[in-house]
């Protein structure tokens, strides 16, 4: 390499450190053997980018001629076309200052002197090297930045295994709670298998000790039948809520999120006392190995939802219909949307509306319902805060699960786990 190709190399010394990957023109000025394998090998056993780069041009001028035009022919293969165009630039002519009084030429100045032309090649040298360095501390800088945003990251993490720590063991208490409970409806539903054992004519003779139904319809007693609901879905969605309408004609003034729960109402369906034992169950995923335990001899199913909440009607869809089918195939059920009363609530719209939310509609209910096959391929929309569509509902089960009842002839209708 020329001296005028040097002075170009050491006049844009820092653009190339700062800019330069010299892995990327190695290869290229390899191939026309610019570069040997032993120049390759000493590049890449630099530590860092700016000190290949400097080894890199440390080795340049040692080349021949051609050395600077195959380095800029490779950086615009390799994409640096800013760069290869400002080392095809010419560098600028040093303006040489006439005495007008002399008449003779003037004298050139003392570059022959071998220890001068040692000392200003060394300093351009060491101002490289400055040059370099500062690049190198710029770098440096940035990696400081992202080692203390690293160790932000790993107090945090430490953090987080703290809190998981004292999540696994909250986990645990309550896992021993669910223990106690889960040994308790054992014990039960072992009861309740045994209260089954009863006759029929039994029960017929007991009837008269029974209370007056809660719903009444036409029509003397002539038959007396016992079925079982059970109500599945999210909690919250009032589940409990409708089983409190059914019983005692109002609403339910406490929530009280519910474990596990069995009650009855008596109703008259033509000329048939009817009782519904209600069987509420829990809709917290904690309790997913302890709620198929109720599903077991129902003969029909109230997948419950809530009209205010689109998530709960996708549960449904998502989660409690396929888990209800896979324990009880051939049980029939109803779709419920409870919570329509504060659709005519305007306060109750206007705040949907303001996060984003919406009621979820008639036609949207009865599309999941016939989605899902179910019984009357509607959704029954209810409140069991002012009692709408309630009666509907109860009429709509007791008549489905009597009609599942005498189909089945007593069998047991749903295989529990």
């Amino acid at each position: 390499m020329d001296l005028q190709d040097c002075k170009k190399l050491r006049e844009h010394y820092v653009e190339l450190v700062r800019n330069l990957i010299p892995e990327d023109l190695t290869d290229y000025l390899f191939q026309y053997h610019i570069l040997s394998e032993e120049d390759c090998e000493k590049i890449r056993s630099g530590p860092t980018r700016a000190q290949r780069v400097r080894i890199f041009l440390g080795i340049l001028p040692k080349k021949n001629s051609t050395s600077m035009e195959k380095l800029i022919e490779a950086m615009k293969h390799a994409g640096y076309t800013e760069l290869a165009a400002m080392l095809e630039a010419p560098l600028e002519s040093e303006d040489v200052v006439v005495s007008p009084t002399s008449q003779s030429p003037p004298e050139s100045p003392c570059v022959d002197d071998p220890h001068l032309i040692s000392l200003k090649e060394r300093l351009e040298q060491q101002s490289e090297v400055v040059s370099s360095m500062q690049a190198e501390m710029e770098m440096l800088q940035e990696e400081l930045k992202r080692q203390s945003q690293t160790f932000e990251t790993n107090a945090k993490y430490k953090q987080t295994v703290t809190v998981l720590g004292e999540l696994e063991k909250e986990k645990a208490e309550r896992q021993k709670v669910y223990d106690e409970v889960y040994e308790t409806l054992l014990k039960d539903i072992n009861k309740l298998e045994e209260d089954r054992t009863y006759s029929r004519t039994s029960s017929v003779k007991n009837s008269a000790a029974v209370r007056t139904p809660s719903f009444t319809l036409s029509g003397g007693i002539r038959h007396y039948a016992k079925i079982k609901c059970v109500l599945i879905g999210d909690g919250g969605t009032g589940k409990t809520s409708i089983i409190h309408y059914f019983m005692h004609r109002r609403r339910n003034e406490s929530y009280i999120p519910t474990i596990f729960d069995n009650r009855s109402v008596e109703v008259m369906h033509g000329n048939t006392l009817t009782t519904v034992n209600f069987w509420d169950t829990a809709g917290q995923d904690a309790y997913d190995k302890l709620r198929p335990l109720s599903y077991s001899d129902a003969h029909v199913a109230l997948l419950v939802f809530s009209v205010t909440s689109q998530t709960t009607l996708n549960n449904v869809m998502a989660k409690w219909h396929p888990e209800f089918r896979h324990y009880c195939r051939k049980v029939p059920f109803l779709l419920v949307g409870n919570k329509t009363d504060p659709m005519q609530d305007q306060k109750k719209l206007h705040e949907m509306r303001k996060k984003g939310e919406r009621f979820v509609e008639a036609k949207e209910g009865d599309k999941a319902a016939e989605m899902l096959r179910a019984a009357k391929k509607k959704a029954f929309l209810c409140s069991a805060h002012d009692g709408k569509g309630i009666q509907a509902l109860l009429d709509a089960l007791v008549a489905i699960g009597l009609k599942n009842m005498h189909k089945s002839h007593k069998s047991q209708t749903c295989a529990c786990m």
